[in-house]
């Protein structure tokens, strides 16, 4: 219901160079961004924390979800560990504002093979929602 503690560590992240934080329960589950879903991909499946952790459904969330199923890939709603996330092949945020964005960070191999589908996919129903 208050975000204030969301844009708080938003902001301290920016000016840590970062452009969204990640966060994550006592027990080092991944949550969600501060305004933000995460999403990963590992061995074709993407894995996205689970409502259960309290994370906002989202209607970015939903389409992105609805998007990967119909591409045919297993969408795993899962408890996802912070010390696990340099194992992923590929990871992206979404939001209404940003639709989807590919995630990087320091000593992490990236690939972007599936992001780069999903987000093409994405976009041209977005595209086709303009028309």
């Amino acid at each position: 219901m208050n975000y204030i503690g969301n844009m708080m560590a938003k902001k301290d992240a920016e000016s840590q160079g970062a452009y969204e934080p990640i966060f994550y329960n006592n027990d080092g589950i991944i949550t969600e961004c501060a305004i933000r879903n995460v999403f990963y991909i590992k061995n074709g499946i993407l894995l996205t924390p689970s409502l259960d952790l309290g994370v906002l459904p989202g209607v970015m969330r939903s389409t992105i979800i609805n998007i990967v199923t119909e591409m045919g890939i297993k969408v795993k709603e899962a408890y996802i560990r912070f010390d696990t996330i340099n194992e992923m092949d590929e990871a992206f945020i979404s939001s209404t504002g940003i639709g989807l964005l590919p995630c990087y960070w320091e000593g992490w191999s990236l690939k972007f093979n599936l992001t780069q589908n999903i987000a093409e996919k994405l976009n041209q129903q977005i595209s086709n929602l303009c028309e």
